[in-house]
C-alpha cells in the first residue's frame, strides 16, 4: 500500500535504482504503452527523471499500473513485496539491488550489462538492452507466467546467490585466501 499498489494486485514486478537515463526506466514505460493489460509494475528510486518518469506514465494512461514511487528509506524493505525484480539497465556495475531481491526471493530479469551476466547466469532471465520489445517480452512473461514457473526460477537464482554472492560465500573465499588458496574473491 505504501508504494501505491492496490492490495489485489494479481503481480507486482519492482526495480530500485537511481532515476538516471543510465537506468532504462524509459523502456518500461515504452513496452507498457504497447501491452493491452500490462502487470504492475514498481520504480523505487530517486533522481532527476523522477518527475518526468511521472508525467510521462501519467500522459499515457499508466500511472495507475506503473507506479514511480520515488526514493524510500532503506528501499530492500519493499523487494520483498514483488513478484519479479525487473533491471533494464544500459550500464551497471554489479548491482547490489538485484542481489538483495534474490536473497529477498525474488526471482530477477535484467539486461546483459556490467555485474547483471554475473548474477543472471541464465540467458532465460537476460534481456537486450535499449530495447522496448525486450522489455515487453519480459513483462508478458512475468505477467503470465505461473507461480511454479516464478519459484523455479526464484529457487535457481537462489542457489547461484548462495554459492557465489552470500556472505558465507564470501568468508570463505577469503579464508582460502588467507590460507593460501588460489587467490579468487
Amino acid at each position: 500500500r505504501d508504494l501505491g499498489v492496490p492490495v489485489d494486485a494479481p503481480r507486482v514486478i519492482g526495480t530500485v535504482g537511481r532515476m538516471r537515463p543510465v537506468k532504462g526506466h524509459k523502456y518500461l514505460i515504452d513496452a507498457m504503452r504497447q501491452m493491452d493489460n500490462p502487470p504492475y509494475v514498481v520504480v523505487i528510486g530517486d533522481g532527476e527523471l523522477l518527475d518526468e518518469m511521472r508525467e510521462a506514465a501519467k500522459q499515457h494512461g499508466l500511472a495507475e499500473r506503473l507506479i514511480f514511487a520515488g526514493g524510500r528509506k532503506n528501499a530492500y524493505r519493499y523487494v520483498s513485496a514483488f513478484d519479479a525484480f525487473i533491471m533494464p539497465s544500459l550500464r551497471e556495475g554489479l548491482p547490489i539491488a538485484m542481489l538483495e531481491a534474490i536473497a529477498a526471493g525474488v526471482p530477477g530479469y535484467g539486461t546483459p550489462v556490467g555485474g547483471i551476466p554475473e548474477i543472471l547466469r541464465d540467458k532465460r532471465w537476460l534481456f537486450e538492452k535499449e530495447s522496448t520489445e525486450a522489455v515487453k517480452t519480459v513483462l508478458e512473461y512475468l505477467g503470465s507466467a505461473t507461480p511454479e514457473q516464478l519459484e523455479e526460477t526464484r529457487r535457481e537464482q537462489y542457489r547461484i546467490f548462495d554459492e557465489s554472492f552470500s556472505i558465507e560465500s564470501y568468508h570463505a573465499r577469503f579464508r582460502s585466501l588467507m590460507e593460501g588458496g588460489d587467490g579468487r574473491l
